[in-house]
């Protein structure tokens, strides 16, 4: 049924299929961003996304998680270098 076009009834209805067959495979690749930027990318709003990710079993958008994991390898890569570059006695 088309309903007219300045109502967008049509267009949020197309939205929502689109929407509906994302998976936590297709935003994967955005989980370094975080989530309102992931979502402008996606073209679609942060509560889509966050749906996504618990429909597929994730309680939260990782984007933190991720970026505090990578902060401490970082710190334990630079002690690593430290600890290599004094040498032994």
């Amino acid at each position: 049924m088309n309903c007219c076009v300045t109502c967008g009834w049509r267009r949020g209805e197309e939205q929502r299929e689109r929407t509906g067959r994302l998976t936590l495979k297709d935003i994967g690749k955005y989980f370094h961003l975080p989530v309102e930027e992931a979502a402008r990318i996606m073209k679609v709003c942060p509560t889509v996304v966050k749906k996504i990710c618990r429909r597929g079993g994730l309680a939260r958008w990782p984007h933190r998680k991720i970026r505090s994991i990578e902060r401490k390898i970082s710190k334990w890569k630079s002690v690593g270098q430290e600890s290599r570059g004094k040498g032994s006695c």
